[in-house]
């Protein structure tokens, strides 16, 4: 999954191919939501592309990401002759600080008990630091009990 910063520049290259017996017109439309694939809109576009049959072409799709989101779903489709032939409305893009670029351990960044980096890491988050919850002397530390299955 990608992350990119809040009012950056998004350009995603999107691969469209032709399967079809006949026909090399694909129209490739897009939209960009806010959130969930049926948000608030944000943008849209549309590329009539001519794809010989068998083949594919990369169309860019370019948009700003908005601020204040955590995520931008595009919606994509194709249609030849009038006839949608794909929709895709299932992947996402995350948006705030790209991974490798976060030190959980910095004083910005707030726990509840203690950060520590992974086992010889010393440099920001590459995806391994962890929270260990505070717990007061004397304390229960409540975990989901394992099921134990019978052979």
């Amino acid at each position: 999954m990608d992350t990119y910063a809040h009012n950056s520049a998004i350009t995603r290259n999107i691969t469209v191919s032709n399967d079809a017996l006949s026909d090399t017109a694909v129209d490739l439309t897009w939209k960009a939501r806010r959130d969930r694939a049926d948000g608030a809109f944000i943008a849209s576009g549309n590329a009539p592309l001519t794809i010989p049959l068998g083949s594919r072409v990369t169309q860019p799709v370019s948009f700003t990401a908005p601020t204040g989101d955590s995520r931008v779903h595009p919606v994509l489709s194709t249609e030849k002759a009038g006839s949608t032939t794909f929709t895709d409305a299932v992947e996402y893009l995350s948006l705030g600080n790209a991974p490798g670029t976060v030190d959980h351990a910095a004083s910005a960044v707030t726990c509840t008990g203690s950060w520590g980096h992974a086992t010889g890491e010393s440099v920001p988050y590459a995806g391994t630091n962890s929270c260990q919850p505070a717990v007061a002397a004397g304390a229960d530390v409540i975990r989901p009990r394992r099921r134990r299955t019978a052979y």
